[in-house]
């Protein structure tokens, strides 16, 4: 019982104070360092350390409280140590930082030489370390705490920073991050980097990125390199491992590169994948909501406003067929009966026809009658000016469709809205790059279709521009002709019902628009309507219609020279 009330007497704080004053002005001499071994052993067992380095704690923490910078020319002044005396002293302040009981902070200079005792590097001790010493709280100072995911990744930028400020070595970097690791085995990211086999330097990486991601700062690839190597060829190496996707990082989807027009560097982040592996439900207090705009794509079938259609006889009656196909119950007889019989169960459709019909639009009602999501793929995406990098982003493209599919109680409408831009038939590979590059992305969508479970739908206005094996790769064509006289006059009585019908009928046997026509006729009437508040009669109509007219093959002017 005495034992422990005398423990619970002794005032780390004062004991520190009153060793920081015997160290003034004492050169950290060895005669001060005997006296101070045995005056101060309670302080150096209760704190784990020895004298020297609870020498350097205390005048660190009383140069900091005093609100002085405790960098290597202070320490030297308030001790009168020599700076050749203080390099000896180098193990301890390290001790002292791997301990946690100080930390190193830089003006992030790169210096043209290497200079271990930069007068700008400062040492700074923790509030929560204070805190403990003001409460005594001495054994929570000694437990060594596990780091969690954010602070992990803190630690391993800060270790990377500390390299490059000090033009330290390559080796010694990864020697203090692995340490680093040895002591947090149980940490999220660490335990990721096992779970996908990553090596030491794919795990730099991967910390490296993940902390930029979560700090939403921009990094490049070439920086980060240069960051993290001091060699050329590892760089080189790594770089081309990375790109050709041989690196863990890449197969296990953990990073991304983000899409940018002109770049001189491509830039880095990590994938909801890799946050959700490195850092867990901490990704929701960074990201919140942000990260679902992933599926900014998926147009929900709730949120499309329902419009009339008017088809002509037969591609009216193949749609009612399709719809009815949709419907969840026979949908799903239909993919389980051609599965037993070893048929693919993908669902691939194309409409084709002349611009204005309604093909898209088609599509999206469909979607809202079926309830089904629509995944709008958006073809700039993935065609970009890196050789190699359209590829890999069609192929995550329908990787990403693959999940949604998983996900969804009802599969989402993969649509190729102007299909033709991908569709289109095969270059020649020896006229240029681009040439070898488009063939591959087709070759990709090709061997996608053949294995997709799900339902893809492609539009296009140029059915001639399109490949024949992309024509036997859809199982439903349906061609969608201009409006003939009966569907068009309904499509006029829907947009004018506040006209008469025969004049409506004078209107649609002159112009053979499409719907689309129609429809830019009926926008800019009801446009005229709300701004003079005036209904459209005939003859306004009729002018609308001759605006939309711009020109008849007769009319059109001959551009260049005529030889007769």
């Amino acid at each position: 019982m005495e034992k422990q009330g005398k423990i619970k007497s002794f005032n780390a704080l004062q004991s520190l104070e009153t060793l920081s004053e015997k160290a003034k002005q004492s050169e950290l001499s060895e005669k001060y360092l005997s006296e101070a071994k045995k005056e101060y052993a309670v302080l150096c067992k209760m704190l784990n350390l020895n004298i020297r380095q609870c020498s350097l704690f205390s005048i660190i923490l009383r140069l900091n409280l005093a609100n002085e910078n405790a960098h290597i020319h202070s320490i030297c002044e308030y001790t009168k140590c020599s700076p050749y005396s203080l390099l000896s002293f180098q193990p301890d302040f390290d001790f002292l930082k791997e301990k946690g009981y100080i930390a190193k902070e830089s003006n992030r200079r790169r210096s043209k030489r290497r200079n271990v005792y930069d007068i700008e590097l400062r040492y700074s001790i923790d509030e929560e370390i204070v805190n403990n010493l003001i409460n005594n709280n001495i054994n929570e100072m000694n437990e060594n705490k596990k780091l969690n995911a954010i602070d992990f990744l803190l630690e391993v930028y800060q270790i990377v920073e500390e390299r490059n400020d000090d033009e330290g070595k390559y080796s010694e970097m990864l020697d203090r991050i692995n340490k680093l690791k040895d002591k947090n085995k149980d940490c999220l990211p660490v335990k990721a980097a096992r779970q996908f086999l990553l090596d030491n330097e794919e795990e730099v990486f991967a910390y490296l990125i993940c902390y930029a991601t979560i700090d939403c700062d921009e990094i490049g690839l070439n920086d980060l390199l240069n960051k993290v190597f001091d060699s050329e060829n590892r760089k080189i190496r790594f770089k081309k491992n990375l790109l050709s996707e041989k690196s863990n990082l890449s197969k296990y989807e953990l990073i991304q590169f983000n899409q940018a027009f002109i770049r001189t560097d491509r830039e880095l982040s990590m994938t909801e994948k890799g946050l959700e592996n490195f850092i867990g439900d901490e990704k929701d207090i960074f990201f919140g909501d942000s990260l679902k705009s992933e599926d900014k794509d998926l147009l929900s079938p709730d949120t499309i406003l329902h419009k009339q259609l008017f088809y002509n006889k037969k591609e009216g009656k193949q749609l009612e067929e399709l719809s009815n196909l949709l419907k969840n119950d026979n949908y799903k007889n239909i993919k389980d009966r051609l599965k037993q019989h070893s048929m693919s169960p993908a669902l691939t459709i194309l409409f084709h026809g002349y611009p204005g019909t309604g093909k898209t639009e088609t599509v999206m009602q469909i979607a809202r009658e079926t309830g089904r999501p629509l995944y709008m793929i958006d073809v700039s995406k993935f065609k970009t000016c890196w050789f190699g990098e359209s590829e890999r982003n069609l192929k995550k493209l329908f990787d990403k469709y693959r999940k949604k599919v998983d996900k969804s109680d009802l599969e989402p409408i993969m649509l190729f809205n102007e299909a033709d831009a991908i569709f289109s038939k095969r270059k020649d590979v020896s006229s240029s790059n681009v040439a070898q590059t488009e063939n591959a992305i087709q070759n990709i969508i090709l061997q996608e279709m053949e294995t997709l479970e799900g339902i893809l739908i492609a539009t296009t206005n140029m059915i001639d521009n399109f490949d024949k094996a992309f024509e036997r790769r859809f199982l439903y064509k349906i061609g969608f002709d201009k409006p003939g006289d009966e569907v068009a006059l309904q499509i006029w009585k829907c947009r004018f019902p506040f006209v008469n019908e025969n004049e409506l009928k004078q209107i649609a046997a002159k112009y053979k628009f499409s719907g689309g026509q129609i429809e830019n006729i009926a926008r800019k009437s009801t446009m005229n309507q709300v701004l003079k508040g005036i209904a459209p009669d005939y003859f306004q109509i009729e002018n609308y219609c001759k605006e939309e007219v711009l020109a008849t093959d007769n009319q059109r002017k001959t551009l260049g020279f005529c030889i007769s």
